[in-house]
């Protein structure tokens, strides 16, 4: 490792593989304080960046990188790092430098996570050393978990980070379609958008297009016409929720409907009872099998093997 001066143009920064999203860098606000430090007192810490093609690409100093050139500085002290480092290496040192960032959501270790994964880390130094650093259990299952989770689009996993959504909150809004996604978090401006109340309406809406095949912008629109345009924030919050719930419930009636004509044809053996919440909330079958006699099982398994398809259409109107 050695301390050189370095030209700002020459440091690799826009495309840095160490580089975090927008939303997990630190705010305009601190980056104007750590400027106004350096403009009194000059570079007293060295930014750090890992050598190689292109580079040499900056892994830590993003802000001081930001004040510097604001400040018009030309060259940065920089402790560069050789490239024959590891990635998991250089990846640990990254979790060091930014420990509290990195741990302060579910949202913000998935990209740690798939930053690194992108980098080089390879999955089982992923599962052994970043999952430990951040009390994560250093499982495939969880690797994979983060990584669904990174998966969605910045802008959610932005207001996920910023809601402090659970990973397990993240992962129930991975099955919205990105259109839906983006809509719901477009009306952020004009209700109280909390974690609770984009599963709502983001739940709702979604029911409401699967059952009646239309496009979440149409829900949006339809709910801007009939209850949030020139409310306050306070009162169309109330009103939509209102709205929603309305106007999914003739669609429950007639998706309810459909179970029930479905079930019937589904001529389930004797001692099988099928049933779901009937509010629709949560999008699952429940088989209860009640078994007197010896036989009774293979009997049964038999008869649920020729529902099958039946039983995966009532999935799918749910």
């Amino acid at each position: 490792m050695v301390v050189e001066q370095v030209g700002l143009n020459d440091l690799g920064v826009e495309h840095s593989p160490y580089r975090f999203p927008p939303w997990l860098c630190r705010g305009r606000e601190e980056v104007e304080q750590i400027g106004a430090s350096m403009k009194r007192e000059g570079q007293i810490l060295p930014v750090t960046a890992v050598a190689g093609p292109g580079g040499p690409w900056l892994m830590d100093g993003f802000a001081r990188f930001e004040a510097a050139r604001a400040l018009g500085f030309k060259t940065l002290n920089v402790l560069i790092l050789e490239p024959v480092s590891p990635p998991v290496s250089i990846f640990t040192l990254v979790f060091l430098a930014k420990r509290e960032r990195i741990v302060s959501s579910p949202a913000a270790m998935a990209r740690f996570v798939t930053l690194g994964l992108h980098a080089g880390v390879t999955r089982s130094e992923a599962a052994e050393t970043l999952l430990p650093l951040m009390g994560l259990s250093g499982r495939e299952r969880m690797l994979e978990r983060l990584e669904t989770a990174a998966s969605l689009p910045d802008e959610f996993m932005e207001f996920a980070h910023a809601k402090r959504f659970s990973l397990g909150r993240i992962l129930a809004s991975a099955r919205f379609p990105l259109p839906l996604i983006q809509e719901v978090l477009a009306l952020g401006g004009e209700i109280n958008l909390s974690a609770s109340l984009f599963e709502f309406v983001a739940g709702h809406i979604h029911d409401i297009c699967r059952w009646e095949g239309v496009e979440p912008a149409d829900i949006v629109r339809e709910a801007r016409l009939e209850c949030l345009t020139g409310a306050t924030v306070q009162i169309a919050t109330a009103r939509l929720k209102e709205w929603l719930s309305k106007r999914r419930n003739p669609t429950l009636g007639a998706v309810s409907s459909r179970l029930e004509s479905l079930k019937k044809g589904l001529g389930l053996p004797e001692g099988v009872s099928c049933r779901w919440d009937p509010s629709l909330e949560t999008h699952r079958i429940e088989l209860v099998l009640s078994l007197e006699e010896e036989g009774d099982l293979a009997r049964i398994l038999t008869g649920l093997a020729r529902a099958q398809e039946g039983i995966g259409r009532m999935l799918g109107e749910l």
